[in-house]
């Protein structure tokens, strides 16, 4: 059909020519293995960036530790001590004889002492009075003291019976800094101090060092508790201090100190290149510690870790096996059944914590006062309850240079020994001295590596960044005429080393990426490395969305900026402009009738003063026009020269001008002429060339070459050859490289009469659409909906409402349409709906600002259905799509749609108001088939939203038919309102009166329909009622009392059980 392309108006646009090779050049493959940013596939994940940055600088200050850090050696002496609840003896056997013995004259640099049972009293539980530390603390220092070298205390931490307390040389003192301590309570209800932990953590020179005491569940059988509780004091032991230090928060101590603190690894995930859904996959390795949420420092948080106490892992050997294996010196034997080393081997506990070799032996259970293993009546059997363990950061893999030798190691125990000698508990203390490897760091040195660093990281970054390059970033494109497409081609071109990914984006504050009249493609695409393609940038001014108009009066300009956004790059900017040459199509009827000269010869200023005289002249004649409105009477004459008559007289303007563009008489002129005996018209497509030629001489005012247009293509020779000119005259289409001046079509190549006659009606029909307003304008469309369908007078009365020169194109064209039907001579027939499949849409058009709430109906009879809420039945049910008219005149029917409804009306009157409705039954709309749909019915369907009431009116009494039957769809709910009755009452086109009678219907009334609820709600009531008492007499009576009580006895039960383990 020859309104296809002008209801879907699309142009050929070009498309990028071609794309550069994917090969990636060995060098851009060489910074890709090198770069931690950039994956196989040379993606980049900017979400983990800051992850990868912090990991690839942790990875490199560890790897250059040795250019900024030295090292020194220190002893740390470790001791753990269950005293049972006793005052603080001599400690000289514990801590002065064995240190003096062994080291025979040197001194350690650090003691740290660890207590538990200190204080087992009741009193403990909820006092802090701390006397009990200052009675062990007064002792540990006059033992300690002794030593060749004088102690200080630093630090020390009590909770209820476990204490720790750190002693460091009084010349060290200024290198311990950044002290902190904590304490977690394990043991009843998983919160009392009777089980738990204390810990130290502090800075020694620039080593970081954590002891943390505990003592954990007793008992052969507990060893899981045991496990949950070292797990407990592992998770929610945290160490205050970050906000106060330099440093500020734990990301910026982390930064600081990657040498010290776990960073997540995520190196294989960036290098495995299967994009973001990998990095969810990092785990880190302190992801429960309790930094993470309160910003602190945890146990893990450090170089070295020690781990004392009372463990109280047991040996899972019968009591008489295991004595006389001690009596035969098999601890090795009995050390293979030790629960601490069972779970360790089972990764339950203990993971990654060392022990040094256990040559003593076990230090629980002992009769006070003895070194002989319990006799009394439990005859608890003997363990090595007491520990001492170690673990160093993982980080440190190899052990470091100390002056310029390698050390044994990071931690190395000298000896781990008990001592039998203390008797005044049931326990041995154990005793250990560990030599550490302290790192010392240059300040100096180690802000040269972070620079260094910090250099190749930025390399790395601006490696991995896209760079896109565009080599034309100002295009021009000339002159530009209306319905031709102008192209030219960009160079895109990705200069980076990874993929670059790109779209045209709009500017700020705007919707679209371009003006409508702009056309891109691609939009977005993504470039490999050293990878381009050619982005296609079109210039067409078509039909749709007033572009032509816009720029015929200066509203717009040819002249834009593209937006190229490079994801995670810079942005790219392209400016496009070219010369617009002004032309009749999207001018409106009224200016193009008072052009005193062709449209050609106009200047832009010239142009956009007649404009604005228009408008003026518009203004003024507003109530002038109404007046006629008002008066205007009588019916129109018959035939073609009386409806040009009647629309020049109605027109009545004092302006000098045409009636009617002078553009639209020259195109019915020439179809009225020679082509009325065409096939096909209105039903084939014109020839671009032909169309071209056609529109230039609209604009310039040049005669139409009759010659050219209705002789045939051989004129008498059919073996000529073709037209050698280029094909894009042909097309409408042009390279805006080849040439941007005005180049005017030439006369085009002769396709005979037929084409000629198609041709003119395509351009016919394009002037006809591109206006600013169609011929029936915007404004008018609701109300010829709602109005212009009632009846004869109705119809006209909104017609005579037209500004004057849309009546007169609206006239003239439907005389035009009543010729043609008439006398027509051409194959097929041409019928009634193949003009209104045409025009229909064109003449009546919807505001693209209200479009979307009239919906079509393909279906006329169900459109009729929907309009009125009844069926046409008997004789009545008449073509309803068709409205058939009797003239005096001339008897052969006239059979236009109901989209013309008006213009034959106006033509040719019917008989009676009266019986036009009575033969038709029910009119349909005015103008129907809007958007091309052969037959289509326009009727009205309920909004979304629910409207004001006073904009109900404007539905119309069918639309409130509608809402009623919707409510209603059962006949039992239809009672007694008569507007509900099939016979509709004889006001049915009074809205109010239906709206009020619709409003005080039955149905809601308040009290209706609480008679209606009242059943459902009773019913509901009692089932809730008998669930709730089946409810209460289950948890008195039923198995809910019986499970209640057994889990009571079971709860007693455990409080024994746990009130007497309290004290072992």
């Amino acid at each position: 059909m020859l309104n296809a392309s002008l209801l879907s108006p699309s142009a050929q646009f070009s498309k990028p020519a071609h794309w550069t090779s994917a090969i990636v050049p060995e060098e851009v493959a060489e910074k890709q293995k090198s770069n931690p940013f950039i994956g196989p596939d040379y993606e980049v994940n900017v979400s983990q960036i800051k992850n990868v940055k912090m990991q690839f600088a942790a990875d490199a200050m560890r790897s250059r530790v040795k250019e900024f850090a030295s090292y020194h050696e220190l002893d740390i002496f470790v001791a753990s001590w269950n005293v049972n609840n006793k005052a603080a003896p001599n400690l000289d056997a514990w801590l002065h004889g064995p240190v003096k013995k062994r080291l025979q004259g040197a001194t350690p640099d650090v003691f740290i002492l660890g207590f538990q049972e200190l204080d087992t009293s009741n009193q403990a539980y909820y006092s802090s009075t701390g006397i009990r530390e200052d009675e062990w603390t007064k002792a540990a220092e006059a033992s300690i003291n002794q030593l060749d070298a004088p102690y200080v205390k630093f630090a020390s931490k009590q909770l209820v019976g476990m204490l720790i307390m750190g002693f460091v040389k009084k010349s060290l003192q200024p290198e311990v800094s950044e002290i902190s301590v904590d304490a977690v309570g394990c043991g009843i209800l998983g919160m009392i101090g009777n089980k738990g932990g204390v810990a130290i953590r502090f800075r020694l020179i620039d080593s970081y060092f954590c002891f943390v005491n505990s003592h954990l569940a007793a008992d052969t059988g507990m060893v899981e508790r045991r496990n949950q509780d070292f797990g407990d004091v592992c998770r929610r032991m945290a160490f205050s201090g970050l906000k106060e230090s330099q440093y500020g928060d734990y990301t910026a101590w982390q930064r600081a100190h990657p040498w010290v603190c776990h960073t997540p690894d995520v190196s294989r995930f960036v290098r495995s290149g299967t994009g973001s859904k990998a990095f969810d996959q990092v785990t880190f390795s302190m992801a429960d510690s309790p930094q993470v949420v309160s910003n602190k420092w945890s146990i893990w948080d450090c170089d070295h870790l020690v781990w004392l106490g009372d463990l109280n892992y047991r040996l899972t050997v019968p009591d008489s096996e295991i004595r006389l294996a001690l009596s035969e010196g098999r601890y090795g034997d009995l050390l293979k059944k030790d629960q601490l080393n069972v779970e360790k081997t089972a990764r339950h506990a203990f993971v990654n914590f060392w022990e040094a070799d256990i040559s003593f032996p076990p230090t629980y259970k002992y009769d006070v006062g003895t070194n002989n293993f319990d006799s009394s009546e439990k005859r608890r059997a003997p363990a090595w309850c007491d520990r001492i363990l170690s673990m160093t950061n993982p980080i440190h893999r190899a052990a470091p240079d100390i002056d310029d030798q390698p050390a044994s190691g990071w931690n190395e125990v000298l000896w781990y020994d008990s001592v039998p000698e203390a008797t005044v508990s049931d326990h041995k203390p154990v005793i250990a001295l560990h030599r550490f490897a302290v790192r010392s760091v240059d300040q100096a040195k180690l802000q040269v590596v972070q620079d260094d660093i910090t250099r190749m990281l930025d390399i790395y970054e601006n490696e991995a960044t896209p760079d896109v390059h565009i080599e034309e970033t100002q295009l021009e494109f000339g002159a530009v005429r209306f319905l031709e497409s102008y192209t030219k081609l960009m160079m895109v071109e990705n200069k980076g080393c990874v993929n670059a990914h790109f779209k045209v984006v709009a500017k700020p504050g705007e919707v679209d990426i371009c003006p409508s009249w702009c056309h891109i493609y691609p939009t977005q695409s993504k470039l490999g490395p050293a990878q381009a393609m050619t982005v296609a940038v079109t210039i067409h001014v078509g039909r749709t969305g007033n572009s032509a108009a816009k720029l015929n009066i200066g509203e717009q300009s040819l002249a834009d900026i593209l937006i190229f956004h490079v994801e995670h790059g810079k942005d790219v900017f392209v400016s496009i402009s070219g010369s617009w040459s002004p032309t009749v199509f999207g001018c409106p009827f009224g200016l193009l009738c008072q052009l005193p000269k062709p449209m050609a010869r106009f200047s832009r200023a010239e142009l956009q003063k007649t404009y604005e005289d228009y408008v003026r002249s518009v203004s003024h004649s507003t109530a002038s026009q109404n007046a006629l409105e008002n008066t205007h009477q009588g019916a129109m004459g018959d035939g073609f020269a009386a409806s040009i008559a009647e629309g020049l007289a109605r027109s009545g303007s004092s302006k000098p001008g045409f009636s009617i563009p002078r553009e639209i008489w020259r195109l019915v002129d020439f179809l009225y002429r020679y082509g009325m005996d065409v096939p096909y018209i209105f039903q084939r497509g014109g020839v671009p060339e032909t169309m071209d030629y056609v529109r230039h001489c609209l604009n310039s005012g040049e005669d139409f070459d009759l010659a050219c247009l209705l002789l045939d293509d051989d004129s008498g020779n059919r073996n000529s050859e073709p037209d050698s000119r280029p094909s894009e005259q042909a097309t409408g289409a042009h390279d805006a490289n080849a040439a941007d001046a005005y180049q005017p079509p030439k006369i085009p190549r002769r396709h005979g009469r037929a084409s000629s006659v198609h041709s003119f009606v395509d351009v016919l029909l394009t002037l006809l659409a591109s206006s600013m307003e169609p011929v029936v304008p915007y404004r008018y469309f609701e109300r010829i909906v709602n109005e212009g369908y009632l009846n004869f007078s109705a119809a006209k009365s909104v017609l005579v409402t037209l500004p004057p020169v849309h009546y007169n194109i609206f006239v003239y064209l439907c005389s035009f349409c009543k010729e043609i039907l008439s006398m027509y001579s051409g194959t097929p027939q041409l019928t009634v709906d193949t003009l209104v499949s045409v025009l229909a849409p064109i003449l009546l058009a919807q505001s693209p600002k209200t479009r979307g709430w009239i919906s079509l109906t393909p279906n006329p009879a169900l459109a009729s259905q929907q309009l009125h809420g009844r069926r046409s039945e008997g004789s009545t049910q008449a073509r309803s799509d068709f409205i058939s008219l009797d003239r005096p005149s001339d008897m052969a029917t006239i059979r236009l749609a109901s989209s013309m409804a008006a213009a034959a009306a106006l033509l040719s009157s019917p008989r009676s108001a009266s019986s036009y409705v009575d033969k038709l039954n029910v009119l349909l709309p005015l103008w129907g088939p809007l958007g091309g749909t052969m037959e289509g019915m326009l009727c009205y369907q309920i909004p979304r939203y629910r409207p004001p009431v006073p904009l109900l009116s404007l539905f119309g009494a069918a639309t409130m038919v509608k809402i009623e039957f919707a409510f209603f769809p059962w006949h039992w709910l239809r009672v007694s309102p008569p507007f509900l009755r099939r016979s509709l009452p004889d006001d049915f086109h009074n809205p109010w009166r239906r709206l009020d009678e619709w409003r005080f219907h039955p149905f809601f009334d308040l009290r209706n329909r609480m008679r209606a609820a009242l059943p459902g709600f009773g019913i509901a009531v009692g089932a809730f009622t008998v669930y709730k008492g089946y409810e209460l007499a289950d948890a008195r009576w039923g198995n809910t009392a019986r499970e209640n009580a057994e889990w009571a006895a079971w709860l007693e039960e455990r409080n024994k059980r746990l009130h007497q383990d309290a004290h072992h």
